[in-house]
This record gives C-alpha cells, sequence and structure tokens, in this order.
C-alpha cells in the first residue's frame, strides 16, 4: 500500500497536481515459530497424504514450492536422506527424514504404487496451501482450537529453522 502511496504521488507531482497523501505506516508482525505440539497435533490429525506432506515439511524445513518438486528418487529410501532442489536461487540442500517419517512415506509408496519419477504432490504450491487452510479450519473447529487458525504451512519450515537453531546455536546454520 505504502510503494502504490508513494508511486501516485510522483505520479501526481509529474502531471503538476496536488493531492492529500494519505497517511500510512506499514507495520510488520513477527511471525514465531510455532509449538511442536501444535506442529505434531495437526499432523497426527490428518489423513495419510496430508499427514505425510506435512511431516516432510516438518523433518526438512520445506518451502511449499520444494514439497511439489521433490520425488520420489529425490530419496533414499533406505537411509532417509532427501535431495532437495531449492527454490528462490538457493542451492539445493540435504536432509534426513524421521524414521516415522520414512515408514510413512513408504507405506504411501506401496499404497499408492508410485513410481520412481511419482512426485510427492502432484500441484501448484498455491493448491497445497490452499488444502492445507482448509485443513487445518476443519480440525480447528472439530477439536474447538482456535489458536491453530493462525498457523500458516510455512510455520512448518520456520518451526525447522527455530529448531535448528536451539541445537547449533549458529544462525548461519
Amino acid at each position: 500500500k505504502q510503494n502504490l502511496i508513494e508511486a501516485y504521488a510522483i505520479f501526481m507531482r509529474s502531471e503538476g497536481l496536488t493531492w492529500k497523501q494519505p497517511f500510512y505506516q506499514r507495520y510488520d508482525k513477527k511471525r514465531r515459530a510455532p509449538k511442536e505440539e501444535l506442529v505434531d497435533f495437526l499432523i497426527n490429525h490428518a489423513r495419510i497424504e496430508m499427514k505425510l506432506k506435512l511431516a516432510i515439511c516438518k523433518d526438512l524445513g520445506l518451502r511449499p514450492i520444494e514439497l511439489t518438486w521433490l520425488t520420489i528418487q529425490d530419496i533414499d529410501l533406505s537411509k532417509g536422506i532427501v535431495s532437495i532442489t531449492g527454490a528462490k536461487h538457493t542451492v539445493g540442500r540435504e536432509g534426513k527424514l524421521n524414521t516415522k517419517t520414512l515408514e510413512l512415506l513408504q507405506n504411501y509408496i506401496t499404497t499408492k504404487n508410485l513410481r520412481q519419477t511419482s512426485k510427492i504432490d502432484n500441484g501448484k504450491s498455491s493448491n497445497l496451501s490452499t488444502k492445507y487452510r482448509h485443513y487445518r479450519n476443519r480440525i480447528a473447529e472439530q477439536h474447538n482450537m482456535p489458536e491453530l487458525k493462525q498457523s500458516q504451512l510455512y510455520d512448518f519450515r520456520r518451526f525447522k529453522a527455530s529448531k535448528e537453531y536451539h541445537i547449533h546455536r549458529n544462525l548461519l546454520y
């Protein structure tokens, strides 16, 4: 909004016109990483497909777009090592899946009869975010937990980053 106001002010000056520019003060809300109990609650109450996606996001700290790019061949199913294609001009990285997540993935692969080239999520990240919002709101209503409605899909990435920081005490890690 502030950028729009400033652009319009420049336009008005260039045309030699005057106007009363509204005052807009930006306020940035700091997002906090969710507590592990909240993250686990969301994962445990999901259906198998959403449960797998959320568990992978929790273990690896993936962006939603990175999850949509993830294929079965990117995952070493014996060790749980995942080769992640980085988004937003970042270099790819590796991560390790939790044993429970790895078992869930193996069950999902056999249930859905997936091939090596199959993707974990066949869709766009915006669709994944929409599905997550619907799921989260439904769970919040069912369990009368309005605090769940504040959690975002990206919070799983924030959770992983916060957890890594507390383990290593190194911001760059």
